[in-house]
This record gives structure tokens, sequence and C-alpha cells, in this order.
């Protein structure tokens, strides 16, 4: 049975409100319809994407809209389902929605595992031990059969080893992409890092050993972008919502975009979001550094003093 989230939208102006609740089964999304949740906007399809559960977790997964869907600044492909977990920022056309844990205050460990899609659907989850195979693809004693399975070594191998996770292909008949690049050795995977082979992709779930997530009121104001920005010294073109930009586009735009798409650019929303927390971590960071400057030149001082009191 997969955890409860509420599914808040994050304005223009900041403020953040309440659209629907992920609770057990599947729920669609969309610009209007009988039942599930209704986001009332032009630039939304109809049926624009449903959430999934899938063991303990929720995915997300876009209908073919016109206007598209995006995970934390990353286009979503058609009909792909993706992870979604507290704390993600989803954007479909220009409505943009933040997931938010139904109790922020428990702390929940949850096991790493690997999530299988085939042609669009959820298949299986398998959990990755601390040390052994946690599955393969392909090959006599595979977890999971391919097409044309005609060959006795495994295309994908997948494993635990302590607190790495590891995939690499033993027979080199079939292409094995790992992010969209050839997987041709054996290679560390991270927390949503995505294989695929032939009509099967995995997606790695590894997330932190506790998860604390903070629940936005119903009725606030997040950071101004601008803030945000000028917080974290950085220079950004700011751009008019709903056009398209030059060079700046939002989700990789001008690769995934079509002619029917009316180039969206990034929500302020969505990076408000997702940006709200950095100017805390920089400052950690900051001092973090001043300290073993100054650690330094304390060390280079004495050694200095020393060197010249054995040599005078």
């Amino acid at each position: 049975m997969p955890r409860k989230y509420r599914l808040q939208e994050i304005e223009e102006d900041g403020k953040v409100v309440e659209v629907g609740v992920l609770d057990g089964e599947a729920v669609p999304i969309g610009r209007d319809g009988d039942f599930g949740i209704k986001l009332p906007s032009d630039a939304v399809s109809t049926d624009h994407g449903v959430f999934l559960p899938f063991g303990d977790h929720w995915l997300y997964k876009d209908l073919d809209s016109t206007n598209g869907s995006w995970l934390n600044e990353k286009k979503i492909a058609d009909g792909d389902p993706v992870l979604i977990r507290p704390g993600d920022v989803l954007q479909l056309a220009d409505r943009v929605l933040k997931v938010i844990a139904e109790d922020p205050t428990s702390r929940e460990s949850t096991p790493r595992s690997l999530l299988v899609m085939a042609r669009g659907e959820p298949v299986q989850e398998y959990l990755i031990p601390h040390s052994g195979r946690a599955m393969a693809i392909g090959g006599s004693k595979s977890d999971l059969k391919l097409d044309v399975d005609i060959y006795e070594l495994p295309s994908l191998v997948i494993e635990g080893r302590g607190d790495s996770i590891v995939a690499y292909s033993v027979s080199k008949d079939l292409e094995v992409k790992l992010n969209g690049k050839k997987l041709d050795r054996s290679m560390n995977v991270v927390d949503r890092d995505e294989v695929i082979v032939e009509h099967y992709r995995v997606v790695i779930n590894d997330p932190p050993a506790v998860v604390a997530v903070e629940a936005a009121p119903a009725e606030s104001t997040l950071p101004r972008r601008q803030e945000i920005l000028t917080q974290n010294t950085r220079t950004v073109v700011n751009l008019p919502f709903g056009r398209k930009s030059s060079g700046m586009t939002f989700g990789d735009w001008e690769e995934e975009g079509s002619s029917r798409s009316r180039g969206f650019d990034v929500h302020p929303g969505m990076r408000q979001a997702i940006q709200s927390e950095e100017p805390e971590m920089l400052d950690a960071v900051e001092n973090r550094i001043l300290r073993y400057l100054a650690v330094g030149l304390f060390v280079s001082c004495v050694a200095l003093i020393v060197v010249w009191l054995v040599y005078k």
C-alpha cells in the first residue's frame, strides 16, 4: 500500500493551495473530468496525466499531453512513469504542484530497490541486497525475459556491493543504456538513475535512509524567485512566463518540443520551490570552507615560525 501524499499547487504569486490527495488508487489529473484532480487551465490537457500506486511508491505518467509535464525541471517522456516523492515539484503545462507527505512529522526508512517498467506500465519491484544480485534481464537464468531471449548470458545485471549499486551487461548482443548513454562497462548507479534494455526501463530507488519532509501551510507565501537568486549570487535572466526563450528553454524544450507545444518556460513557482532550501545549504558550505581556511592559515604560520627558529 503506497504512502498517502497531498498535492499542493504553487501559484505565480507564491501562494500554495491544496488540490488533491494520493491515497491507495490511481488518480487521474487534467483540465476536467468526472473524477480525479482538476486543474482548470486551457494549457492543461483534458487527460493530462495519471498518478499510479506501485508497491509503497507513487508514479506519475504523462498521457501524451499537449504541453507536457516536468519533474524537478526535467521533461517527462510521454508514457514513461516516473517515481515521485515528498518534496518533488511537478509542472503540468502552466501549473506547478508540490508533493507533500500526509504526515510531515513521520520519519520513514525505505529499503533500496529497483522499479521495473515495461512498455509504460509498472511490472515488478526488486529489493537490492547489501551484497549480491538484485535482478537480471535476459539469459537462461534471468528474472525477466526479453521478447527474443535467445542468449545464454544476461543482457543486464544489477547488484548490491555494500553501499554501492552496480549495473553491467554480460551479453553484448543488445544495447543497454544508462540515462540515455550506452552502458559498455560496469558502472555505479545512484538514486533515480534509469537503465533501459529492450522494452524494460529500470529506475533505481535508493532514497536517504531517513526522510523527513515539512509540509507547506495551506496558505503561505514562498520566497520570491528574485530574492532567492540574489542570495545564491546567481545571474539569471528573468523570462516572462509562457514565452519561448532562446537558449534558456526549460526541460530540454528545443529537443523535446513539437509543433503542437506552446513552448512553456519554467513556471516561477517551480524554481521557487526547488531553490527555497538552497541559501541555507550554501551558507553552511561557506562557513565550513572559512573554518578550513582559518585552520590552514594557522598551521602554516606555526610551521613558518618553527622553520625560522630551527635555521636561525
